[in-house]
């Protein structure tokens, strides 16, 4: 299922960071197929932010009195003391650009320049890594982005529910796009290939322990690794314990960044085995609205 035809973007264009962040955050909640790219508190550069990530639509707070004849994109205006989430989604859903534009918006962002590589172990069983490595995936795709999974466990492609391919027994594609690599012999070779034609490569590398060698292998071909948590056991985690890992937070309780030292993390989504195994894992929701947030922080240097 390509979720991606029915998502719409939109910039929050707010007088402070805690007011689009606080916007954000209750859109993203609505459950409304919504991708909030940036938040912008600068009106000087919004031209720049527009230009280069073609949102689909504005969500203004009302102090700042923007027009769309000005910036060319619908806008929807918020009063940042008294606005109802549900109807401010279903503005931003269903509104249109007064005059057509010359140039057809682009769906998704500038490709980058080169393939971002991102990679996750678990702290243990359990705690979602490959749920985590395959809705990055999924996500990259939904925004536009050529993505492909290095499967060291071997379970994205069940998550994914991914075809083999008839000519090579380590090749499976998903219906969104997704190519995922499972058992190739020569790690090195396969990652040359992928890193040029696929603009987000995810490797799913099991939990702490496993596949050490391969894991070594990639972080040293520039992989930026995250150990995927749930907040049963960040608590017991000594500082410093896996050096090299920037911490992922799965199942958060919200949309609240934890005052650890964690990098990024997933909301909770009660619903998500369900979907799973129903084969909607592809499906718009709060997890892969959340994960489509944390790819795109990724893919713009914003976690390094």
């Amino acid at each position: 299922m390509d979720s991606s035809a029915s998502m719409r973007t939109f910039l929050v264009v707010a007088s402070s960071a805690a007011i689009g962040e606080r916007v954000k955050r209750l859109l993203h909640g609505t459950g409304e197929p919504l991708l909030a790219l940036d938040i912008v508190t600068d009106v000087g550069r919004l031209a720049a932010y527009v230009d280069s990530w073609r949102p689909h639509v504005l969500a203004v707070d009302a102090g700042l009195k923007l027009s769309e004849e000005e910036w060319g994109v619908p806008i929807a205006v918020f009063d940042p003391l008294a606005f109802d989430p549900q109807t401010l989604a279903h503005e931003i859903l269903h509104l249109q650009l007064g005059a057509p534009a010359e140039a057809p918006l682009s769906i998704g962002p500038k490709r980058p320049a080169h393939g971002v590589a991102i990679g996750f172990q678990g702290v243990k069983g359990g705690v979602g890594t490959t749920t985590v490595a395959a809705g990055t995936a999924e996500a990259a795709v939904c925004c536009g982005y050529r993505a492909a999974i290095v499967d060291l466990a071997g379970d994205c492609a069940v998550t994914l529910r991914a075809r083999a391919d008839e000519q090579d027994g380590h090749l499976f594609l998903a219906e969104s796009g997704i190519t995922i690599v499972q058992g190739a012999a020569d790690l090195r070779q396969v990652w040359q290939v992928l890193s040029q034609e696929y603009d987000v490569v995810v490797v799913d590398a099991g939990r702490s322990g496993e596949h050490v060698a391969e894991v070594r292998t990639l972080i040293r071909l520039g992989v930026l690794f995250f150990l995927v948590v749930t907040d049963k056991e960040i608590e017991f985690l000594q500082p410093g314990s896996y050096p090299g890992y920037r911490l992922f937070l799965n199942r958060q309780p919200d949309r609240r960044w934890w005052q650890w030292d964690v990098a990024a993390g997933a909301p909770d989504d009660p619903e998500l085995t369900d979907r799973v195994n129903r084969g909607e894992f592809g499906a718009v929701s709060a997890f892969l609205l959340g994960m489509q947030e944390f790819t795109t922080r990724v893919v713009q240097r914003e976690i390094v």
